[in-house]
C-alpha cells in the first residue's frame, strides 16, 4: 500500500470514531438515562446526520480532511463541555414532587421540595415549590382554622411552581382578603399541575370534611380541561347521561406531569425554547390548531367508542380545539355534558360540607390573544370558532346551578392579555396575571365570607 495512503489511514480512523460517536451520543445517553432502549427523537437524528456529515470528511485529500477534523473535534469537545454545563446548571426542574396514587392516578408527595427554572423567553427565574405534610403547596396547616379558611382547586395555573409562594394567586388572593375583611384569611393552595375537575372532585371528597372550609374556589382553565377528562378516564356517562365511575388501569409507559421526561440535551431543548420565544414574538408559527382537533377526536373514540380505560398520556393536555372550533362534533357534545355533571357533582361534595362554592374561568391566551403563539386560527377553515366558547361553556354550567362565577375573559382582554402570560411554548398565566385575577376575585370571595359569618 502507497505510503500516502498509509498516512491517511489514522486520520481516517480517527473520523470515522468521531463520527461515531457523534451519531451515539444521544442514543447512549438515552439508554443510561431512562434505562430503556433509545427511540428515534429529533435530537437522535440530527446527531446521526451529523455524524454521517463527519464521516464523509473520509472522502477528501489528508491534510483537509485533517483540518476539518480537528476544528470538528474542538467544536464539538466546546458544545460537550456546555452541555454538561448547562445539564447540570440549567436544568428546568430538579427532583419531582408526585407519585402515582390509586384515586387520582397521581398526587402530589407531601414533604417534597422541587425547584422549577423558567425558559429564558420568561425570564429565566428560578423557584422553590415546597409540599407541606398534607400534600398542598406552601406552609403547614393547623389541624384547627382559628379563620377563616378558603381553599383553591385547581390544576398548574393554582400550584403555580414557575412562580415564587408569594406571587402566586392564593398568596395574593390571601393578601388582597386581608386587606378587604380586616382579618387573617386562610387560603389553601390545592392545586396539582395537570389536574382535570375529576381529579379535583375525588380530592374534595376525602379533603373538605377534614379541613372545613367556608368557602371553595374552583379554577378552572378554559383551555384543557374538558379534555383531561377523556384522557383520566375516572368517569364517564351512562345511557341515560348519569355520571359513573370508571373502572381504569394505567400504561405501564404511562408518566405523570412531574416524571423526568426522555433524556434529551439541554443545548437542544435552548435552542428549541429560543427558536420558539422568538417566533412567537415576531408573530410567524406554525398553528397547531388542526393537530389539536385530530387529538381530541381520537381521545373520543379511544375512550368513548372503543371503550379503551387504559390511561396512556397525562402529559399530553393540549387545547379543546372539537370544542371550540367544531362544536357541534360528537366529542364536543360529550365533554360538555360529562363535564356539567362532574361539576354538578362537585357542588354536591361541597354542600354537603356545609361550603360554598365559587368557580373561576382562566380563559386560554390562544382566545385572548390573536396572534398568541401556536393557536392562530383558520377563520375561513372555522367559521364556527368563538374565542369567548370555552370560557361561556364552564361559566354557563357554573350559572345553570346557581352558582357564583368569575369569569376572567373579559377584565383580561380589556387589560392587555399580552402582559398576563408567558410565551414561547408556555401557555400559563405569569405573575400580572395572578396579581389581576386576585385582585378581581377577592371582592366576590370577600362576600362569601361575611355572608358565612351571617
Amino acid at each position: 500500500m502507497p505510503a500516502s495512503k498509509l498516512s491517511a489511514l489514522p486520520v481516517r480512523r480517527a473520523t470515522l470514531l468521531l463520527a461515531g460517536l457523534v451519531a451515539a451520543f444521544v442514543p447512549v445517553m438515552q439508554a443510561l438515562a431512562d434505562h430503556t432502549l433509545p427511540q428515534l427523537s429529533k435530537a437522535a437524528l440530527a446527531g446521526v446526520c451529523l455524524g454521517v456529515l463527519l464521516a464523509g470528511l473520509c472522502l477528501l485529500p489528508r491534510k483537509v480532511n485533517l483540518l476539518l477534523l480537528l476544528m470538528s473535534g474542538m467544536g464539538l469537545l466546546t458544545l460537550g463541555l456546555a452541555e454538561i454545563g448547562c445539564s447540570v446548571f440549567m436544568s428546568p426542574v430538579s427532583s419531582s414532587i408526585y407519585d402515582w396514587d390509586d384515586r387520582t392516578i397521581y398526587h402530589t408527595v407531601p414533604n417534597s421540595k422541587k425547584n422549577y427554572r423558567r425558559t429564558s423567553i420568561n425570564g429565566g427565574q428560578t423557584s422553590t415549590v415546597s409540599i407541606n405534610s398534607l400534600g398542598f403547596r406552601g406552609p403547614e396547616i393547623p389541624e384547627t382554622a382559628t379563620e377563616p379558611r378558603i381553599i383553591v382547586y385547581g390544576d398548574s395555573f393554582i400550584e403555580a411552581e414557575y412562580s415564587q409562594f408569594e406571587q402566586t394567586f392564593c398568596e395574593r388572593l390571601r393578601e388582597d382578603l386581608k386587606q378587604q375583611t380586616g382579618k387573617s384569611v386562610g387560603v389553601i393552595n390545592a392545586g396539582t399541575n395537570g389536574f382535570g375537575p375529576d381529579q379535583l372532585l375525588l380530592r374534595m371528597e376525602t379533603e373538605l370534611p377534614r379541613l372545613k372550609p367556608q368557602a371553595v374556589v374552583l379554577s378552572l382553565f378554559a383551555d384543557n380541561d374538558c379534555g383531561d377528562l377523556l384522557r383520566n378516564k375516572l368517569f364517564r356517562l351512562d345511557a341515560e347521561g348519569n355520571l359513573v365511575a370508571n373502572t381504569w388501569s394505567r400504561a405501564p409507559d404511562c408518566q405523570h406531569p412531574g416524571s423526568r421526561g426522555r433524556y434529551e440535551p439541554t443545548l437542544w431543548k435552548l435552542a428549541r425554547n429560543a427558536i420558539r420565544g422568538l417566533q412567537s414574538r415576531g408573530g410567524v408559527v406554525e398553528s397547531y390548531m388542526e393537530r389539536w382537533r385530530l387529538q381530541c377526536l381520537a381521545e373520543y373514540d379511544e375512550y368513548i367508542t372503543k371503550g379503551d380505560s387504559v390511561v396512556h398520556d397525562l402529559q399530553a393536555d393540549h387545547y379543546d380545539a372539537d370544542i371550540s372550533l367544531t362544536p357541534g362534533c360528537e366529542s364536543a357534545k360529550y365533554k360538555q355534558r360529562l363535564f356539567a355533571r362532574i361539576l354538578e357533582r362537585i357542588h354536591q361534595v361541597c354542600k354537603q360540607n356545609q361550603t360554598q362554592l365559587l368557580v373561576m374561568v382562566i380563559p386560554s391566551p390562544g382566545d385572548l390573544i390573536e396572534d398568541y403563539d401556536f393557536c392562530q386560527i383558520d377563520r375561513e377553515k372555522y367559521p364556527d370558532y368563538e374565542p369567548q366558547a370555552l370560557s361561556k361553556l364552564f361559566a354557563d354550567a357554573a350559572r345553570e346551578q346557581q352558582l357564583p362565577v368569575v369569569n376572567l375573559f373579559d377584565p383580561f382582554s380589556k387589560s392587555d392579555a399580552q402582559r398576563l402570560y408567558f410565551r414561547g411554548g408556555d401557555n400559563h398565566w405569569n405573575d400580572e396575571g395572578q396579581k389581576l385575577a386576585a385582585e378581581i376575585v377577592a371582592p366576590v370571595v370577600s362576600r362569601i365570607i361575611n355572608s358565612a359569618g351571617d
